[in-house]
């Protein structure tokens, strides 16, 4: 082993000792994305309450994952025969479509309930409840930068743990109006200003629906964090205690995927190391070898353009023969396949369609056309002795069409 490569082997050891106790030794980052998938064990996700949930309600709780709208069709009996249920649904976005929304507020106002908690909705609903949401865009796309603490509280409790101050996950979103003769305040937004309400319920026909603008107090970090699951069971507990309640989770079930190519090997603490440590041998590799010598490459000439000679060549071979009809032949046949894969039109028949195609293809003066079709025509129909002035105006009437812009 000679000096160079002992220094290569030593530096290569050092880098992964010193890469392994980095890498150990740094925290993993906390993923404040919110997903709201049972599946999920981020801050954000709902895999505490999946877990919970028919101990929070001291029953069971039917977890449907199918959109509301069929549901609600394939059911067992007609939905307007359904009563004294509750259709529960917690997501960063409700995302029912027009059908949904209409097919839930039939379904309350024949003397259902509906809880949503969610931070926005659709016009469609709230226009059914006579109401306006506020929103804070920057709070509802990227919780995790928010500095500011906000305080959420329940109404009308004595329990001091139904009071949440964070700065992550609350959105500060609150009602800018709302029915106050058919709906009634159950939490507000504490501000500076005044108590903004973000919690109501409304009546619709002979049911209530509970519209809750804060669903993150129901994922993991608000049911582990502190005594904040308080919160999550008061607010719960407004759904009567005695309704069947069906959780709406179409398309909140799915295992979690990670959509980087690497996610197999990530997931695989042995592979990830192996894929790190092969990096860092490329890196060195590229490094000490980036300066190498390298064999000197001839330059070779570039082939020589032969084929005007050999047009000439071919050309005097015709004139000294004095074959003047084959040269015209070629020479028709050259123009013709020149038309066909540079203007895409057919060649069969040279009458005045095709004079008036080629023209429309070409942009050429259609008097241009007309006399270098005359010629080939005049050429191709006739059998007479060719001269070779004969063969001059059919090459000028060519030469005039194809290079004339």
């Amino acid at each position: 082993m000679n000096k160079s490569t002992g220094t290569f082997l030593t530096i290569l050891a050092i880098i992964v000792v010193l890469f392994f106790v980095v890498s150990w030794m740094m925290p993993t980052p906390i993923d404040w994305k919110p997903s709201y998938n049972t599946k999920d064990k981020v801050p954000l996700g709902l895999y505490v309450l999946d877990q919970e949930i028919d101990s929070l309600f001291k029953r069971p709780v039917q977890k449907i994952k199918k959109p509301v709208a069929e549901y609600l069709n394939d059911s067992i009996g007609n939905d307007s025969n359904r009563y004294n249920e509750n259709i529960l649904y917690i997501n960063r976005y409700l995302d029912w479509d027009e059908k949904d929304t209409d097919k839930v507020l039939r379904f309350v106002k024949e003397g259902n309930t509906a809880f949503i908690s969610a931070g926005s909705f659709s016009e469609g609903l709230l226009d059914s409840i006579h109401a306006q949401v506020n929103n804070t865009p920057a709070r509802l796309n990227d919780w995790s930068s928010m500095d500011t603490s906000l305080t959420i509280r329940l109404y009308d409790s004595c329990d001091f743990f139904t009071q949440i101050t964070e700065n992550k996950g609350i959105l500060g979103s609150y009602f800018t109006r709302y029915d106050t003769t058919n709906s009634l305040a159950l939490g507000y937004l504490k501000s500076d200003r005044q108590d903004e309400v973000n919690f109501i319920r409304t009546a619709l026909g002979k049911g209530y629906i509970f519209i809750h603008l804060e669903p993150a107090v129901f994922t993991n970090y608000f049911i582990l964090q502190n005594q904040y699951y308080h919160y999550a069971e008061q607010a719960l507990s407004a759904i009567p205690a005695s309704q069947q309640i069906f959780w709406c989770l179409n398309d909140q079930t799915s295992k979690v995927i990670s959509d980087s190519p690497l996610r197999f090997i990530k997931s695989q603490p042995p592979l990830l190391w192996a894929w790190y440590l092969t990096l860092a041998c490329m890196l060195l590799f590229v490094i000490f070898n980036v300066r190498r010598s390298q064999r000197v490459i001839p330059i070779l000439p570039a082939p020589a353009n032969t084929s005007v000679e050999f047009a000439k060549t071919i050309g005097n071979l015709y004139f000294l023969e004095g074959d003047i009809r084959n040269v015209m032949n070629k020479k028709i046949v050259y123009l013709m396949e020149r038309i066909r894969s540079e203007f895409h039109v057919e060649t069969d028949i040279l009458d005045n369609k095709f004079v008036h195609s080629l023209q429309a293809k070409s942009g050429k003066d259609p008097k241009v056309i007309e006399r270098m079709i005359f010629l080939v025509n005049k050429h191709k129909d006739t059998d007479y002795h060719c001269s070779v002035d004969d063969l001059k105006r059919l090459n000028t009437a060519v030469e005039f069409f194809l290079n004339n812009h």
